[in-house]
Parts: structure tokens; C-alpha cells; sequence
């Protein structure tokens, strides 16, 4: 038959590329970008490939070319503050996010100012610093980025806030490394 007459030709020139190939490349590819903290909705819309089709990747023993393509093609998330490739809605630890509201305390900015800053709510303020609220969503993290990137370098209004942060040991910006 054709196919079989133009795959020997091919392999005969060594220019013969198999259209199912091993997928140790894509499984480890895969598994370090959920190492990272990607989804697989998220991975799903990066690489075009449904769900299912990235649940069973860790377990197949081969895969096609275009799929394992696919997912070599979604870079692995490498810059230090919520990569673009995490979806706004992806829940992330609170840990930062905390760090940054509790070193705006300890300069004098508290919850009222900061809450009532666009992005901001006083009450969600309150429970992040408090650390009663452990995950954040990536969006959030961002908006209070961006509010300590405003706010880091001035001193706050309020002297009540420095000091209960000073009572609470609460570190000052750049105390600690990011």
C-alpha cells in the first residue's frame, strides 16, 4: 500500500518521524508545570488540549507528536510574583500576600486606609493580616501587590497600627527577602 511504500522510503533517508512517540518528555514537561501550580482548566486553555486528555498524560505509554507539541509549547512559570500564565481565579497561598499587609501595619498603614484603597475591603484586609484566611486568589495577590508597591516606601497615618504591629513582632517592608 502507499503509506507503507512512503514510510520505508522515508525511514530509508533517515527522515522517517513516527507519529506516536515516547511521552516521558511531555509527562515530566506536564508534571512540573502543575508542580507550579497550574491547573489543568489552565493548562487546558494554554495548550488547546481538553482535560481529560492531560488527566491521562502521566499514565500512557506513548503519545502523539501534536499533543506532546502542545504541552511543550506552555513555558514553565519561572518569574518570581504570579507568572501570567495562572489564571486570576487560581487559589495561591495567603503567605505573601500577609507578609505584604502586615510590613504596611508595621509603617503605619492599617486596615481602614488600606481597605478603603481601590481593590481593597477592610474586612478582607483584616483576615489575611490575621492569617485566619490561608489562600488568596492570584488576582487578589496581585491587587495587593500592586497596593504595596504603592504604599511601601511612604509612612502611613496611623500610629496604632505601628504599634500593634510592633507588639505582634510584625516585620517592616524589606525585612524580609521576596
Amino acid at each position: 500500500n502507499h503509506y507503507a511504500t512512503h514510510r520505508r522510503r522515508l525511514m530509508a533517508y533517515g527522515k522517517w518521524e513516527p507519529e506516536w512517540i515516547d511521552p516521558t518528555e511531555a509527562q515530566i514537561h506536564l508534571a512540573t508545570l502543575r508542580a507550579a501550580g497550574l491547573g489543568h482548566r489552565r493548562l487546558s486553555k494554554l495548550t488547546g488540549l481538553s482535560r481529560p486528555t492531560l488527566q491521562q498524560i502521566p499514565r500512557v505509554t506513548r503519545v502523539s507528536r501534536k499533543t506532546r507539541d502542545a504541552i511543550l509549547a506552555v513555558p514553565i512559570p519561572v518569574t518570581a510574583l504570579f507568572p501570567p500564565v495562572f489564571a486570576p481565579g487560581t487559589q495561591i497561598s495567603a503567605i505573601g500576600s500577609q507578609r505584604r499587609l502586615r510590613a504596611l501595619a508595621a509603617i503605619g498603614w492599617d486596615s481602614e486606609t488600606v481597605g478603603a484603597l481601590p481593590g481593597g475591603s477592610r474586612h478582607r484586609v483584616t483576615t489575611i493580616t490575621s492569617g485566619r484566611q490561608t489562600k488568596v486568589t492570584v488576582a487578589r495577590a496581585r491587587t495587593i501587590a500592586e497596593l504595596f508597591n504603592q504604599l511601601h516606601m511612604k509612612p502611613g497615618p496611623s500610629a496604632k497600627a505601628r504599634r500593634l504591629a510592633e507588639l505582634k513582632g510584625w516585620d517592616v517592608p524589606f525585612a524580609w527577602d521576596e
